[in-house]
Formats: structure tokens, C-alpha cells, sequence
């Protein structure tokens, strides 16, 4: 049966064991942030990534709410599509840091859209590979306290 996306055999390691933690910023705000890697075997342009979506128990994270951080820098998800000089390495952790209400701790269903365009696979001119490299685990939250806050 045909597929839109290719998909990898990478995704276990897309959303990182024990990186999803709650971090507290003074007594009234807090951030979810978790670490990922993609789902390939080489490394990409953010500029490539395609979807991007981050589901929290089944419910939508908005995209307006996640910024990832990479190398020190940090991008709005609407802001990915012009990333053409930032670099995703296959071996790079990128941290996505979620700005929600309040979140419980223990097990949580964390589901990650990503696709990506290959550009390393270039069918005619402008059209790419597709890459989905999605990821859903069941994940503990921990939270963490941030200092001098």
C-alpha cells in the first residue's frame, strides 16, 4: 500500500527518556520543556521541517505556545519555514519548551508530529522526499525548580 511519507526505524529515540520535566518560574508560571531528536540518519535545515505538531495527553499543544531551542537559540514553530542556516544534527538534543496551564505529575501521553522534507532526495525541481519522523511515548513528568527565580 503506498505511503505519502517514508517513515524510519528511528522513532524510539525521537522523544528522549526522562527529559520531560516541569519547570517552575517563580510561584504563578511554569513551563513543560522536553528534549528530542529526528527521526533520520542525516541531519537537516530546521527550514525543512514541514508539520510540527505536539499533543499532551491527546489534547493539541498550540504551536504559538512551543518554542524549540537549538544550539543555544530559540524559534517560535512559525518561525521554522525561514530557519535556512540552523542546523539539526542527527546526534543534536533539541529542547521544546511549552508554555500550558497546570500539568500533574506522573505518566503523561506525549505525541509528536514532525515531517520533514529530505533534502538530500530531490524528485524534480522542488519536489522532496517526505520524512515522517513522529514519535508517541508514554513519558514521567518531573519537575524541577528553577534557581533565583
Amino acid at each position: 500500500m503506498p505511503t505519502k511519507y517514508m517513515i524510519l526505524g528511528y522513532g524510539d529515540h525521537v522523544l528522549c527518556d526522562d527529559s520531560l520535566r516541569l519547570v517552575r518560574h517563580g510561584a504563578k508560571h511554569q513551563s513543560l520543556m522536553l528534549d528530542v531528536r529526528l527521526n533520520y540518519y542525516r541531519g537537516l535545515h530546521l527550514s525543512c521541517i514541514s508539520e510540527f505538531e505536539l499533543r499532551l495527553d491527546g489534547r493539541v499543544v498550540p504551536s504559538g505556545n512551543v518554542i524549540l531551542s537549538l544550539h543555544g537559540k530559540e524559534f517560535a514553530i512559525d518561525e521554522l519555514s525561514d530557519q535556512y542556516t540552523e542546523f539539526w544534527g542527527v546526534k543534536d538534543r533539541a529542547t521544546l519548551e511549552c508554555f500550558l496551564g497546570p500539568v500533574a505529575e506522573g505518566g503523561h501521553d506525549v505525541d509528536l508530529t514532525l515531517r520533514f522534507r529530505s533534502p538530500y532526495m530531490k524528485f524534480a525541481p522542488g519536489v522532496y522526499a517526505t520524512i515522517d519522523g513522529s514519535a508517541r511515548k508514554t513519558m514521567v513528568l518531573r519537575t524541577i525548580e528553577k534557581a533565583g527565580v
